[in-house]
């Protein structure tokens, strides 16, 4: 039995059961999974419905990952149909995965505008480079070819990160000595806001935290470099890095991705709607 017999066969499987089955892409660095049910299945193709926000990447990307709870194995498959009213799509040329599908699980946001900082290696010499994406635990960066030197940016090489987040990522500024004389002083810090830097209860919060906010310092962070990819198009390398953040720059670093996934999600709908999907 080949492969795509093989497949077709659990696809029928499923069908039959009533068996939902999960799409998984990755969106400007957020991955996006939701349900998806079956509608049609051949043996080269399988139409599925889902989601808006799936069927906006099934549309742009054109691939998909397809997961059940029921399989021990994740699926390829291209895209060769979309029909965005009805949140439909039709798949083919499906195929076993055999790279580690949870890499494409992490959340590693990609900044909206560009952001500068400074990369410092082992010889002490400081370049400018530009953020690619973030998570919690990983950076990825990009330094121009000239700039670039092999036996300094190699695996496992220790470098210094320094990082300019832009003025609209804000957090609220710790005063022991305030005591808000109001509850409207407070009132326009959501509760997501003061939970991300807290993680305390809002009316905790309240209490410890003054009603301004300031623009966020620069941060220093150290770690590991894990690859180097060479872009000779663009005439840059992008250098992917295992960050060690000390707890403020985690915190910095987990609202800044909170809002990057807000928006993107609200792009997703933006999109959706522009191309003629329901709203």
């Amino acid at each position: 039995m080949d492969g795509n017999t093989e497949i077709a066969g659990l696809f029928k499987q499923a069908a039959q059961a009533k068996q939902s089955l999960y799409l998984l892409n990755v969106y400007k660095g957020v991955p996006i999974s939701y349900e998806a049910s079956i509608v049609d299945v051949s043996w080269a193709t399988m139409k599925v419905q889902t989601q808006k926000y799936q069927v906006v990447c099934l549309y742009r990307e054109r691939e998909t990952y397809i997961q059940s709870r029921a399989w021990p194995h994740t699926i390829h498959a291209r895209v060769v149909e979309v029909d965005l009213p009805n949140t439909q799509a039709v798949l083919t040329n499906f195929s076993y995965v055999k790279s580690r599908i949870g890499d494409r699980m992490r959340v590693r946001v990609q900044p909206v505008e560009a952001l500068e900082g400074d990369i410092e290696a082992k010889d002490r010499q400081t370049f400018r480079c530009d953020l690619a994406d973030l998570s919690q635990d990983g950076v990825a960066i990009y330094i121009a070819s000239r700039n670039f030197s092999p036996q300094i940016y190699v695996r496992g090489a220790e470098i210094t990160l320094t990082l300019r987040f832009p003025g609209i990522y804000t957090i609220t500024e710790y005063d022991p000595q305030y005591r808000p004389a109001a509850r409207r002083d407070t009132d326009r810090f959501s509760r997501e806001d003061l939970r991300l830097v807290t993680g305390v209860s809002k009316r905790s919060a309240e209490e410890e935290y003054s009603s301004h906010t300031v623009r966020l310092p620069v941060l220093k962070i150290k770690g590991l470099v894990v690859n180097v990819r060479e872009e000779i198009a663009h005439g840059r390398y992008r250098i992917g890095i295992r960050i060690h953040p000390d707890d403020f720059s985690r915190t910095v670093i987990s609202q800044f991705i909170f809002q990057r996934q807000t928006e993107i999600i609200k792009e997703l709908k933006s999109v959706y709607e522009s191309l003629g999907g329901k709203p």
